[in-house]
């Protein structure tokens, strides 16, 4: 779906280097995509990386949600995006390492999922043509998401990607989750409550 901007929904903009590289858990088939947020005023513009305009969802905070809980759910779709694990850091994975990882479940389609490692199956690291170190243990997933959830399956390290150090937040989201809140019922409920409370405790000191 595309949204254009206007005079009075300009996007919100910051430096390169306050964006994170982030990723999305689609409500349709539950895996993770890399995307790039756009707020246009109070809209959300969700859009896939290496996806067509047509695959963009658009989330407007004053009407997408009803309750701090489902701002909340929708915060825990977006996270930093996990990086592809390298064969030098394949000693810091054991069981109970959290991935996300490729799924093979059809040939076709390329998704990725949550798992977490159960088994390590090392083999001796060998060296490619230019001396790099080259990774051939076995991983064993257990799958906590995606149309293998609950099964154990064998991956190897291209397939696998770890969860970054940099835990940081895109402004834009969080920027777009505050508008959301500030436009819930329940918050409008209590601003006027405040300013009632207010207004009668002038009344009350102007009668004295």
């Amino acid at each position: 779906m595309e949204i254009s901007g206007t005079e009075n929904s300009a996007p919100a903009s910051f430096a390169d280097d306050d964006r994170p590289d982030i990723e999305y858990r689609s409500a349709l088939d539950g895996a993770w995509y890399s995307v790039e947020l756009v707020l246009l005023h109070d809209v959300l513009v969700v859009r896939y990386k290496e996806f067509p305009s047509e695959y963009d969802e658009v989330f407007p905070a004053s009407e997408h949600f009803s309750s701090s809980v489902e701002i909340g759910q929708f915060a825990e779709r977006f996270r930093p995006s996990f990086e592809q694990m390298q064969d030098s850091e394949c000693p810091t994975v054991a069981k109970g390492t959290e991935v996300c990882a490729l799924c093979h479940s059809t040939a076709e389609e390329v998704k990725f999922y949550d798992a977490i490692v159960v088994q390590v199956d090392r083999t001796r690291h060998g060296h490619n043509e230019k001396g790099e170190e080259v990774c051939k243990c076995s991983f064993l997933l257990s799958w906590k998401s995606g149309p293998l959830v609950g099964k154990v399956t064998c991956a190897k390290i291209e397939d696998i990607c770890l969860r970054p150090k940099n835990s940081r937040v895109d402004p834009i989201l969080l920027l777009f989750l505050k508008k959301a809140k500030d436009q819930l019922p329940e918050h409008s409920h209590n601003v006027l409550v405040d300013s009632s409370g207010a207004k009668s405790t002038q009344e009350r000191q102007v009668r004295q």
